[in-house]
């Protein structure tokens, strides 16, 4: 808003001085050297200032493509026939992205009034669904994701995020199923196999759990807990080498120091000592 009313000033200032120059120019209005160097520039200072403002906000605006890559499985089809509701929708993603969860959903919200296909339906309540996950409003988020499964039941992000919510929860059975839903729609999700991982982990099922924890690794080597939950399972396996090698590698994203302890802890039950990496 304060931008908005510097703008106007900006605005008026400009036509001022641009005014009285042209008054000047055409003799209706004398002004003395000083006088018409000091509207001059007034009226230069004046016009840069809009032009920036109007550059910042144009780099400000949310970039179509960018989001069109990232969420390439869900936006692809959507607002195929409205690219005033595709904008909307772009407009919603970056409320997101810039962690304005509370306006994200009011806009989306709005937005799913104007939905006419699946596809535009479920790219819509996708993304209520992520801010209410985000806003750590899981039971919301859930009645959001199943309300997009009962549209489109091959959306493997959906069935992946509330895979991951009810893990969350403690709920391993219901973890486990919609984890492996998103991974029959899509068996190269890092994430679901990462989540399986660590249900795996949790029941005691060390060498499955190992296997799926170096399978999302490969998959997505950024993805830092993969490699936590896979030294933790070669750690239970007694395999110091691996342990040891999955710990070092979480260390180059995160503080490694709590899995370290986790890992020697867990070499000392099967009577091993893993060195501090």
């Amino acid at each position: 808003m304060k931008n908005k009313v510097l703008l106007i000033l900006n605005i008026l200032v400009i036509l001022f001085c641009g005014t009285m120059l042209v008054l000047h120019f055409t003799g209706i209005v004398e002004m003395k050297t000083k006088g018409f160097m000091k509207f001059g520039i007034m009226l230069v200072s004046y016009v840069l200032g809009v032009s920036n403002y109007f550059i910042k906000s144009r780099a400000n605006l949310p970039k179509p493509r960018q989001y069109a890559e990232i969420y390439k499985d869900l936006l692809q089809d959507a607002f195929s026939n409205d690219k005033g509701g595709y904008r909307k929708l772009i407009r919603g993603i970056d409320f997101y992205q810039n962690d304005q969860l509370n306006k994200a959903i009011k806009h989306l919200t709005k937005l799913e009034k104007r939905c006419i296909t699946s596809h535009d339906t479920s790219a819509v309540l996708f993304f209520i669904a992520k801010c209410y996950q985000e806003k750590g409003e899981y039971s919301k988020a859930i009645a959001t994701y199943e309300r997009l499964l009962k549209i489109n039941g091959s959306c493997s992000a959906a069935w992946s995020n509330l895979g991951f919510i009810n893990l969350e929860n403690g709920n391993f059975s219901d973890a486990e199923y919609a984890l492996n839903q998103a991974l029959l729609y899509d068996p190269n999700d890092s994430y679901a196999y990462c989540n399986l991982a660590n249900i795996l982990y949790k029941n005691g099922e060390f060498e499955k759990a190992k296997n799926l924890g170096v399978k999302a690794f490969q998959l997505n080597n950024q993805l830092s807990e993969a490699a936590s939950i896979t030294a933790l399972c070669y750690a239970c396996l007694g395999d110091i080498e691996h342990a040891k090698k999955y710990c070092q590698i979480y260390g180059t994203a995160k503080d490694n120091r709590d899995l370290i302890t986790m890992v020697k802890q867990q070499l000392k039950s099967s009577k091993k000592l893993l060195d501090t990496p």
